[in-house]
């Protein structure tokens, strides 16, 4: 048969029909289709990739299989127990065996961590006969993981091995947040409105963003000592990211930024936390920080994730990551002024507070929020020694004037010299290991985690 004739040509109908080209031997025409024949019933393998947590993909397997086939786990695999925001699901990761009409075949899931993230990967066995039907169980799949629906309106810990890598075949752990909301975070006035504006109301407004054409992809920079609000801040977004059906990441070591930023990314609207940047970016621009640049510079505008980044001392962080378009948002917590703690007393005193607090928080401002909250404690004492059911504003200044010493205090010996300076800290933990398994294993012990600020603080700690 040579180029300039045509090959038989298979009709499906009712009665399939195969048409012969003229000048076309029945022999040659014959030899032709057991060649076509075999090609079809050669085992083929059709690959494909997926951006996703392996776990989020396997469950949209699952679930595309049970609706569209007839299909049966595999000799190779094993239940794992997934925990969700609802609860645990039994997700199988293994082979499936399919028997379906336009496809018979073999399903095999893995998972790889690479330059492009985590992906989730399909290799499905069956003959070249079945490729449409390969095509169409793929597309299926695409969508169904598109739907991310396994850990929408979840938070989860995103935990980093030995190496500094993500974990990515053990599924994450879901934080239960702390019941906070925007009247709980209690700040100065300009930053709380700056707060709401620039961290709250994206998330809260997906939809007047879109309208008013603003960028819902926004890198967020909480700076300031530990205890000034940035954990209950973060705990707030997150708690209205979960509620607004995005999913949460809490990254507790900044060396796995890329991989997290990529598995954010591949699971929109999401927000990310990481926790003590500087302890990844600080001091030079070197290419550790260029690679967290070419990152967040590489995400597209279009994209529904927001990146919000704690650290206690923003002093040493590299220019270009404080950039608009890096980190477009700086926000500074400095301890409460006056008005705010005075708030911090009616929230901390409830029912026992004066009606008059102006003095009161005067005698507070510059204090911690959590040294308020003793002062509010200790007036209580004071007013029962004194008889009294209920303090007054001297009882709330004396002990003021107790907790400020003690704050004094405990300022003046954190900025006293230490042997090993606090950025070497995180040095010596990777020079030694059992420093850095300690770490870690007091990490992992607060699992299950009570919830994020409860986290948020340990570290900062």
């Amino acid at each position: 048969m040579n180029n300039s004739i045509s090959p038989p040509k298979v009709i499906h109908d009712d009665v399939p029909v195969i048409q012969i080209p003229h000048g076309v031997t029945m022999e040659r025409a014959a030899k032709y289709c057991a060649a076509a024949a075999a090609e079809e019933q050669a085992i083929t393998v059709f690959n494909e990739h997926f951006p996703a947590l392996p776990f989020v993909a396997a469950h949209a397997l699952e679930q595309v299989l049970k609706r569209h086939y007839s299909a049966t786990r595999g000799k190779s695999g094993a239940h794992i127990a997934v925990q969700t925001s609802k609860g645990s699901v039994q997700i199988w990761w293994g082979t499936w065996d399919i028997t379906a009409s336009d496809i018979v075949g073999t399903v095999t899931q893995r998972a790889t961590l690479g330059d492009e993230g985590v992906t989730y990967v399909i290799a499905i066995e069956a003959k070249r006969l079945h490729e449409p039907g390969a095509k169409r169980l793929i597309e299926l799949l695409r969508t169904e993981v598109a739907k991310r629906e396994l850990y929408s309106g979840s938070a989860l810990l995103l935990q980093p091995d030995a190496n500094g890598d993500l974990e990515i075949l053990s599924p994450p752990k879901v934080v239960a947040l702390q019941p906070v909301s925007v009247p709980d975070l209690i700040l100065p006035d300009q930053l709380s409105r700056t707060v709401f504006a620039e961290l709250f109301l994206p998330i809260m407004e997906q939809e007047k963003m879109r309208i008013k054409r603003l960028k819902l992809r926004r890198g967020v920079l909480l700076a300031g000592r530990p205890g000034t609000g940035k954990s209950m801040a973060a705990t707030v977004a997150a708690g209205l990211a979960v509620a607004n059906g995005w999913t949460v990441f809490y990254l507790p070591d900044s060396r796995a930024f890329e991989a997290a930023v990529k598995i954010a990314t591949s699971h929109q609207p999401a927000l990310l936390v990481i926790e003590d940047i500087d302890r990844q970016v600080a001091g030079d621009r070197n290419a550790e920080v260029d690679r967290i640049l070419n990152v967040l510079s590489g995400l597209d505008s279009t994209a529904q994730i927001m990146l919000v980044c704690t650290t206690n001392d923003a002093s040493d962080l590299p220019a270009p990551l404080l950039r608009p378009g890096r980190l477009d948002s700086f926000m500074v917590f400095d301890l409460p002024d006056a008005k705010a703690a005075e708030s911090l007393l009616r929230k901390y005193l409830k029912d026992d507070a004066p009606e008059d607090l102006v003095a009161a928080g005067k005698a507070c401002s510059g204090l911690l929020p959590a040294c308020i909250q003793e002062v509010a404690e200790r007036s209580i004492l004071h007013a029962m020694a004194a008889g009294r059911d209920k303090p007054s504003g001297d009882d709330i200044r004396d002990a003021a004037a107790s907790v400020r010493k003690q704050q004094e205090a405990i300022e003046k010996a954190e900025n006293r010299p230490a042997r090993i300076p606090k950025r070497g800290i995180h040095v010596v933990h990777d020079m030694v290991p059992e420093l850095k398994d300690q770490r870690r294993d007091s990490l992992r012990a607060l699992a299950p985690v009570d919830d994020l600020e409860t986290l948020l603080s340990e570290l900062e700690s």
